[in-house]
């Protein structure tokens, strides 16, 4: 029962850190999803608030410089996408990996698990068939003392009874006097 209690207990452990991968997961997806919009949101507002407030201030050539520049920011805002989209596939394969890693851990566990549990009943059912063997030749060797014990007494048995003991003889005795005048059986 011990080794099913930590077989459970490493099942509970894998099902644990399954949660927390798929939780970081789910957390870096939100982040992305995040940046995402605030990048998308950050130039809305860049592209109408600067190129207004430019146009304004300086004329339409500032107003070049300023679409140039919101140009490279939106570039350098596509570069930090593409680089936050590599680092979760990275994260979310190595944390697949180390899940897969765990799975396997638990399995091999459970196997481990079963081997030894089959050989500890194995050797059991070897030890309990040797006691059968040995009490089987205690019985037969009882047997044979039986045997011998109502050859050499004709059958002859002790029995206690709720009114008194008795010997019961099988066929073939008389009574006489033995000795002393007491009474004795002769077999027959």
């Amino acid at each position: 029962m011990n080794e099913q209690q930590n077989l459970y207990a490493l099942m509970e452990v894998a099902t644990e850190q399954q949660q927390a991968v798929n939780t970081a997961l789910a957390a870096l997806n939100q982040q992305h999803t995040t940046l995402k919009n605030t990048t998308g949101a950050l130039q809305a507002i860049i592209n109408e608030q600067l190129i207004v407030a430019t146009e304004k201030a300086a004329g339409k050539g500032a107003t070049a410089a300023v679409k140039t520049a919101l140009a490279d920011i939106t570039e350098q805002a596509t570069d930090a996408e593409q680089k936050l989209k590599g680092a979760v596939a990275w994260f979310g394969w190595r944390w697949g990996l180390l899940a897969t890693g765990i799975g396997f851990g638990v399995v091999l566990a459970m196997v481990l698990c079963t081997w030894t549990l089959l050989w500890w009943q194995r050797s059991q059912l070897d030890d309990i068939k040797a006691e059968k063997a040995q009490l089987n030749e205690d019985i037969a060797t009882a047997q044979q003392t039986l045997d011998m014990l109502n050859s050499k007494t004709g059958g002859v048995r002790y029995v206690d009874a709720t009114n008194g003991r008795f010997l019961l003889i099988n066929k073939g005795y008389e009574v006489k006097e033995c000795n002393n005048k007491t009474p004795c059986i002769k077999l027959k």
